[in-house]
């Protein structure tokens, strides 16, 4: 998944900086109890377990519409969205400091860069005539 691998920018994958956790892959996502993912041994075991799952959802759709929403479910959602909202901050915060990494020249391979060029453009001039090669002056001492 392409969305679970870590970005240099963000410090984090795309999917936890958008929803505030790590991806779930594999059956642990899925609506089935661990006491049932661990007896599962074929396909035809897993299908069976997931149509038992899909007949009691179905026939427990009618109680559902009337749950409300506890105090501690409600703590629990406000939690999660705080995190996300972290996330999202973090994730911005490290794009601009990249951003301005990526502005800011590197001191060093500046210096490197114009001793290149003053070498190149001395050696030049020392081809050319317009000064002596003090190396060469030294050798006819």
């Amino acid at each position: 998944m392409k969305n679970r691998s870590l970005h240099y920018g963000i410090k984090c994958s795309p999917y936890e900086a958008m929803l505030g956790t790590r991806v779930k892959i594999g059956l642990k996502s899925t609506s089935l109890p661990e006491s049932i993912i661990h007896k599962l041994k074929t396909d035809e075991d897993l299908e069976t377990a997931l149509n038992s799952i899909n007949i009691e959802k179905s026939v427990d759709t009618s109680s559902e519409e009337n749950i409300d929403v506890n105090e501690e479910q409600a703590d629990i959602i406000h939690s999660k969205q705080e995190t996300i909202i972290k996330k999202r901050r973090d994730s911005l915060h490290n794009l601009k400091v990249q951003a301005s990494k990526m502005k800011t020249p590197n001191i060093d391979f500046v210096k490197a860069k114009l001793a290149k060029v003053l070498k190149l453009e001395y050696l030049m001039l020392i081809k050319h005539g317009v000064i002596c090669d003090p190396f060469q002056e030294l050798l006819c001492l």
